[in-house]
């Protein structure tokens, strides 16, 4: 599992490779001291929030109602692929996160960017994003280590 979760890491960080070594440090870390897993259900609802590896930029989690989160975090995103996005104020005060998900996925598309959404069945939502580059080889390390996701 430790080589799943390394080329998972390494796919979603192709840009930064130097994080995927801190990051499989952690979680070994964690492994040792309490008794965690590489099983990726395991690894997207504790150690993701517990120790924020989630940078806003690759992969990040919010809770389902957080629009401010959502975009912030998507804002973070646009500037990692040297664009901006133009939320209206009614994005901002009035839509919820289901409704901002397809409007984010559509101008992430035209940015060369893959929106993923990863299947873990909680309260949060869990979100990836790699260049239209690298779908492909995320799709194929996400099946090969058990972890389900949505293109958005």
């Amino acid at each position: 599992m430790e080589n799943q979760f390394r080329a998972w890491f390494e796919v979603v960080y192709r840009d930064d490779p130097d994080a995927v070594d801190d990051i499989v440090a952690t979680w070994q870390d964690v492994v040792d001291d309490e008794e965690a897993t590489w099983a990726g259900e395991e690894i997207f609802t504790d150690f993701l929030l517990h120790n924020e590896l989630g940078d806003g930029s690759h992969f990040f989690a919010i809770d389902w109602k957080d629009v401010d989160e959502l975009i912030a975090n998507l804002d973070d995103v646009a500037m990692r692929f040297h664009f901006t996005f133009r939320w209206t104020n009614k994005n901002r005060e009035e839509d919820d996160v289901e409704t901002l998900l397809p409007l984010a996925a559509e101008q992430l598309n035209k940015h060369g960017v893959s929106f993923y959404s990863l299947e873990t069945g909680g309260d949060l939502y869990y979100f990836v994003v790699v260049p239209h580059a690298d779908a492909q080889d995320f799709e194929r390390v996400s099946q090969q280590w058990g972890v389900t996701y949505t293109l958005l």
